[in-house]
């Protein structure tokens, strides 16, 4: 039920990625910001709709400033710590994953 309501969630965020992923080749190359934005916003969605919540940022006041680069390490628990980080850090985040994850349908 997870996957189906993910993969669906997803599908209608595809075309909020596709005109992000235009307006971010024109305007913010580099930056992609309207990337990031679509995907915290799928990330928030997805949780909310499976657990009724988004995680709570403990010492959010101890994060770099928003404009200094932050290295974040997960330790994997689950395949949720991507939703997590992305629902509740204040802040653009980029993520950075093995080659072999390019090769799965929709994700690389």
């Amino acid at each position: 039920l997870f996957l189906v309501i993910n993969l669906g969630a997803l599908a209608l965020a595809y075309p909020l990625l596709a005109v992000a992923a235009a307006t971010s080749a024109v305007f913010d190359r580099v930056k992609r910001r309207p990337i990031d934005a679509v995907v915290q916003l799928w990330a928030r969605v997805c949780l909310i709709v499976f657990f009724w919540s988004v995680p709570k940022l403990v010492n959010a006041e101890k994060l770099p400033p928003r404009g200094q680069a932050a290295l974040y390490a997960p330790n994997h628990c689950s395949f949720l710590d991507i939703f997590a980080l992305s629902a509740a850090v204040p802040r653009p985040l980029k993520y950075v994953s093995k080659a072999e994850i390019l090769r799965i349908p929709f994700i690389g």
